[in-house]
């Protein structure tokens, strides 16, 4: 059984459990679950995730086994993959933009766009019965709701003549929603 706290840069704090045991004579539990809330790498970005998975097991005798696993996980992040151009980041951007390197947490985004939120719920059933030593018979069943929301800007590929610059130093940006 593991109980388990982290601490860290970025306002990141986590706990997690994973916890199991026997209840009476042939049942099995399993207990795992996690809360994360933390900021993401760069400015306006968030990584949040709350999951929990219970599970219990049934084993009448030595020859019967039926699992149910459950699962939920919800996420509230941000997209981090900003399609930066390799002026400002790996190479100077004096040529092309208003200054020379851009700040390593620098947000291409839309503070109020930006979002890659999702919500996974499963239930899932195992079961088997050996026979003898040559028969037996398994079966297994899963039920799965998923929903992504997802939006994102980020810096358009063009302008390859100016380093991805328009000519006053500002950028255009792209977008997708889904």
């Amino acid at each position: 059984n593991i109980v388990e706290i982290t601490a860290g840069t970025q306002n990141y704090f986590q706990s997690a459990i994973d916890y199991n045991g026997q209840l009476g004579e042939d049942v099995l539990y399993r207990l795992v679950a996690l809360g994360r809330s933390a900021d993401g790498p760069i400015d306006f970005s968030s990584n949040d995730a709350v999951a929990i998975a219970p599970s219990l097991t049934w084993s009448p005798d030595a020859q019967t086994s039926v699992t149910v696993l459950a699962s939920w996980q919800k996420n509230d992040t941000t997209p981090y993959i900003q399609f930066l151009s390799p002026y400002g980041t790996l190479n100077s951007a004096a040529p092309f933009a208003n200054g020379d390197f851009l700040p390593q947490d620098v947000f291409i985004g839309e503070p109020s766009f930006n979002y890659y939120d999702g919500e996974r719920s499963a239930v899932s059933l195992f079961g088997d019965h050996q026979f003898n030593d040559i028969w037996g018979i398994g079966g297994s069943l899963r039920y799965t709701r998923s929903e992504l929301d997802y939006a994102q800007m980020w810096w358009a590929y063009d302008n390859f003549d100016t380093g991805r610059y328009n000519p006053d130093g500002t950028i255009n940006r792209a977008g997708e929603l889904s």
